[in-house]
Parts: structure tokens; sequence; C-alpha cells
């Protein structure tokens, strides 16, 4: 993996707007990630303003069972917040159940917010023939295709007949 230089941030409260995204995107950054709850398990349009699904404090534990329940792929559930606001409020115990519950579900997978800008990147980069018959993978990331209900992997580099 390549080491990188800060590329990714988060807009402070409420103050992202057309012309701070154009100046990130000259910046090269990657994504920065607003204080807007979207309320969907969705990849971001622009990464460059990824609204989370929810802050903490928003019927998170309601919001995990409705994550457990969908069924689309490449579902998110983007939970935002700090650490100091469990100390401040004292719910501590709203993250340790919130951890208990989607914690080791193996249909799950936790990564951080730079794995899933790299790994939607190298889907975004996949080659397709006219067809659709033929796929190349042009980068070095992994990827899960899912064709006629078969999960495939395929690997960097690999021109795959589907």
């Amino acid at each position: 993996m390549p080491v990188r230089s800060a590329t990714t941030m988060s807009h402070p409260s409420e103050t992202y707007n057309h012309e701070i995204v154009e100046t990130l995107k000259s910046l090269d950054m990657a994504y920065s990630r607003t204080v807007q709850s979207a309320g969907v398990f969705r990849l971001p349009d622009n990464f460059l303003e990824w609204h989370p699904t929810c802050h903490h404090k928003d019927n998170l534990l309601e919001r995990t069972e409705q994550f457990k329940q969908y069924n689309y792929p490449l579902g998110i559930f983007y939970v935002w917040g700090h650490s100091y606001e469990f100390e401040r409020v004292g719910n501590w115990d709203l993250i340790e159940n919130f951890c208990s519950k989607i914690a080791g579900d193996a249909a799950i997978w936790y990564a951080t917010n730079i794995e899933i800008y790299d790994y939607v990147t190298a889907l975004r980069r996949l080659e397709f023939s006219a067809d659709s018959s033929l796929v190349k993978k042009p980068n070095a990331v992994p990827l899960w295709l899912k064709v006629d209900d078969i999960v495939e992997k395929i690997m960097p580099g690999e021109l795959r007949k589907l």
C-alpha cells in the first residue's frame, strides 16, 4: 500500500460548500466527511462530500438493526461522533452495546474510510467489454463481483470471462 500524505479530512461543524469541495479537489484530497447525517446505507455520490449514515446519538441501536436487515450490495453503515461526547453525556454503554450488536458478523466488512475509498475507486476502474462478458482489473486491489448470483474474486491485473 502506498504511503499517503494528508488526503482526507472532516468538515468542521457544517462548514462545507461548493467552493471548499472544489478546493479539496484541487488539493487531490481523497475524501472528506461532513456532519450532515444522510440516514441511508449507501456509498457517497461524491467522496469529498461524504455524508455519514448517522451520529452515534441518533437512534444508533435501532439503525444497527435496520442495517443488519439491509439487503443491497455495498451498503455502508457510517457512524460518526467523538469519544469525548460519551464521557460528557455519560453514555459509554451506548457505543459498547452498538459494538456488541454489530461485531463478529461474517457478512460485514469492517473497514476504515480510506479502505472503503480505495476499494470503491478500484471498482470504478474496472474495464468491461462492450457486451460485459469480459472484465479487466487494472489495479492492485483484489475485488469481488457478483455475477448471476455468484460471487467471484477478481485478482490484480486479471482478465476474466464472466
